[in-house]
């Protein structure tokens, strides 16, 4: 008769016990839809939101560009044309902003796609740094792909690839003087995966400001937020898009003398029979 008074206790509190854990596990559950539901809330907002202003801005840049080179016409007053180019740079600025949050939204969301096709990595690259160097920011600076190396054929999304080596290019000469070298440069490392680096002499980094240089709209201080424009987001939106890839980044850097920031794809991506060595 003890005995199954016992048992009897026992089991209540074995039931007891149960129907916490299934509650616990229940609202586990609904906590983990709740923010799941959330982020893809926050993923469509900021989508949505982009697409918005960049049809704008768009049209703001492309007007402020046809009046400051006076397409259909003399503007009268030089200022004019000087307010039109002012207008162009401050424009074009917002929607590298707007572009930067929109490709952020997708890589959050889980959205982001590529379309992986065989690219002259050299002729790519080449093309890339073309394009930087006919901007403003790339004026007076000294960014230049080094002679040596290996520039396979790369298995990579175009415009992926363009888009990170850009956001390189930028950040390098963001943190660097004037003038200061900038290169480029690819190797194969001993795993057969493909290294794509762009090497700076500029401020740099200590290993903790380079784990948070590369978390979404995170600068490493509030020193270098205010004195650098921008969201926050480079480092962090390169990492992402390598990541796409099933690659990694990785980020080499000390204070005072310079960073050096790596691409790195994986050996499958690269064909091997179209492997150039350039002298």
């Amino acid at each position: 008769m003890r005995s199954s008074a016992i048992l009897l206790i026992q089991n209540r509190a074995l039931g007891k016990a149960h129907n916490h854990l299934r509650r616990l596990t229940d609202d586990l559950q609904v906590a983990k839809e709740a923010a799941e539901f959330a982020s893809n809330a926050k993923s469509r907002f900021l989508a949505n939101m982009s697409h918005e202003l960049r049809t704008p801005l768009n049209a703001i840049v492309g007007f402020s560009d046809l009046i400051a080179q006076e397409i259909l016409g003399p503007v009268g007053s030089p200022k004019y044309k000087e307010y039109a180019r002012d207008i162009m740079r401050s424009g074009t600025h917002m929607a590298d902003l707007v572009n930067d949050i929109l490709t952020m939204a997708k890589l959050e969301g889980g959205h982001f796609e590529i379309e992986l096709r065989p690219l002259d990595l050299r002729v790519h690259v080449e093309a890339t740094l073309s394009m930087f160097l006919g901007t403003e920011m790339a004026r007076g600076s000294d960014v230049a792909i080094e002679a040596n190396g290996e520039w396979p054929c790369l298995r990579a999304d175009e415009r992926t690839l363009r888009q990170m080596m850009l956001n390189l290019f930028s950040n390098a000469v963001k943190f660097s003087n004037p003038g200061d070298p900038v290169r480029i440069t690819s190797h194969r490392l001993d795993s057969g995966e493909l290294c794509l680096s762009v090497t700076d002499k500029g401020v740099g980094m200590t290993r903790q400001q380079a784990e948070l240089a590369v978390q979404p709209f995170r600068q490493v201080d509030d020193s270098l937020a205010r004195k650098y424009e921008g969201t926050g987001l480079g480092l962090s939106i390169v990492k992402g898009l390598i990541e796409s890839h099933k690659g990694r980044l990785l980020v080499e850097s000390e204070p005072g003398k310079g960073s050096r920031i790596s691409l790195v794809f994986p050996k499958d991506l690269v064909t091997p029979m179209a492997l150039v060595r350039v002298a």
